[in-house]
C-alpha cells in the first residue's frame, strides 16, 4: 500500500504532466505512461529528479505527437537529449549546431531543416542567440529523430532489391 508522501507526490507529478502538456489526460494514460517511464527511463516516484523526468517527457509529447518509448530511435535519441541537457557548456545556436553534428555523425544539416527544428520547439534561430541546455536539448531530441529517419531511408535506399522470378505456366 502506497503511503500518504507517495500518493501526494504521484498526484503533483500528473499535475505537473498537464500543466506542461497543456491539456488533461485520463487516469489510464496517466498510469500506462507512468509504467513505461518506470520501465525505459528507470523514473521512480521517490527518485529527485522524478520532476524534471516528467517535465521533460511533457515536452516531448507536447512536440513530437508520435514521440514513443518504445520506437526503435528512442534510447538513442534520448541519449543525445540528455548529453545536452546536462552539459556545462554554453552554446551559440551556431556552436551547439556544429556539436550536434559530430555527434549525430551527419554530414550537413539542410538549411530549411535546422529552422524548423528550432521553430518546433518554440524558438527562433540566429546562428549567434544563445538558449538553455534544456531548450537544446529539445532541439537535439528533434534532430536526433530526424538522422535517425535518415539513415534508415539511406539503408533502404541502398539495399538491394530482391529478384522476382515469374513462371510461366503453359
Amino acid at each position: 500500500m502506497a503511503n500518504n508522501n507517495y500518493l501526494r507526490k504521484y498526484r503533483k507529478l500528473r499535475s505537473l504532466y498537464e500543466q506542461t502538456l497543456g491539456k488533461k489526460i485520463s487516469d489510464i494514460t496517466w498510469y500506462r505512461l507512468v509504467a513505461s517511464m518506470k520501465r525505459h527511463l528507470g523514473f521512480a516516484v521517490e527518485n529527485p529528479d522524478c520532476e524534471a523526468i516528467v517535465k521533460s517527457v511533457a515536452q516531448f509529447k507536447s512536440r513530437y505527437k508520435r514521440f514513443s518509448f518504445t520506437s526503435e530511435d528512442f534510447q538513442e535519441c534520448w541519449e543525445v537529449f540528455n548529453k545536452y541537457r546536462n552539459s556545462n557548456q554554453t552554446f551559440t545556436c551556431d556552436s551547439f549546431l556544429h556539436d550536434l553534428t559530430k555527434t549525430l555523425e551527419i554530414k550537413e544539416i539542410p538549411r530549411s531543416t535546422k529552422y524548423h527544428w528550432f521553430s518546433r520547439c518554440g524558438l527562433s534561430y540566429s546562428a549567434n542567440k544563445k538558449f538553455n541546455n534544456d531548450d537544446f536539448a529539445l532541439v537535439a531530441l528533434g534532430a536526433a529523430k530526424w538522422a535517425f529517419n535518415k539513415r534508415i531511408i539511406g539503408s533502404k535506399i541502398n539495399t538491394p532489391k530482391p529478384k522476382i522470378e515469374v513462371l510461366a505456366i503453359e
